[in-house]
């Protein structure tokens, strides 16, 4: 060893005491099961954006693959075939969309009328900053009468949402801060259903659809009839 060399600063790498403790087969499935994670969140990934760039007819095997920089047998490897990759992907779009929304409600520093509020212009805020999620998640409702995987966990997305809403409405109503003319749970179904439709329009016509302004709007005219009702 020359003197150059021996004065050269050493290079190492840092490992987790935790994972030392490991036993080696231990070591190996934690090291798989990060891969594993890392593989199947870039097969969604790349499954979402063909999704929103072209459609279900260009999310093929190979599109797949290529852009998530893994080979064809991962796709049945890890989600079983090519169909249930493009299902998954479509409902992970809804629960992107929905579950800020829902946490919303588990805010306890906020009574009841502004939790509604709060998560009702959320959700539009998501709706405009989000437009990549749109495609697939129009797809997902389009596919959702053919495709029972897909169906069903839109189907009980909705049903969370909604529920979720029509307590805080029953909870206003018993408080007599909204008239007796409304129902909780066609009123909750009504707000998911608005939403769905500015999803839409978002996707129809993104320049001109303005879904932050519209959530304000809407807002606006639940504070309203909450006035009317005093």
């Amino acid at each position: 060893m020359t003197m150059a060399e021996a004065m050269m600063p050493l290079s190492w790498e840092f490992t987790p005491l935790s994972y030392i403790r490991m036993k080696p087969d231990q070591q190996r499935r934690s090291a798989e099961t990060t891969t594993d994670s890392e593989t199947r969140t870039r097969l969604l990934d790349a499954t979402i954006d063909i999704l929103n760039a072209g459609g279900p007819e260009l999310a093929t095997s190979r599109a797949i693959t290529e852009a998530a920089g893994e080979n064809l047998a991962s796709i049945t490897y890890y989600f079983g075939s090519k169909s249930e990759l493009v299902s998954q992907a479509m409902t992970s779009t809804a629960r992107r969309l929905i579950q800020p929304v829902v946490d919303e409600f588990a805010d306890e520093s906020k009574d009841s009328v502004a939790k509604l509020l709060a998560a009702i212009q959320r959700l539009y805020q998501i709706l405009d900053s989000n437009t990549d999620l749109l495609g697939p998640y129009l797809h997902s409702i389009a596919a959702a009468p053919t495709n029972d995987t897909v169906a069903a966990e839109l189907r009980s997305l909705h049903r969370e949402l909604t529920a979720i809403l029509a307590a805080e409405i029953e909870t206003q109503l018993s408080n007599g801060q909204l008239p007796n003319w409304i129902q909780p749970n066609p009123m909750a179904q009504l707000i998911v259903a608005l939403v769905n439709g500015v999803a839409a329009s978002i996707a129809i016509d993104p320049t001109k659809t303005e879904a932050t302004a519209i959530g304000s709007q809407f807002a606006q005219l639940l504070l309203a009839t909450r006035t009317q009702s005093k």
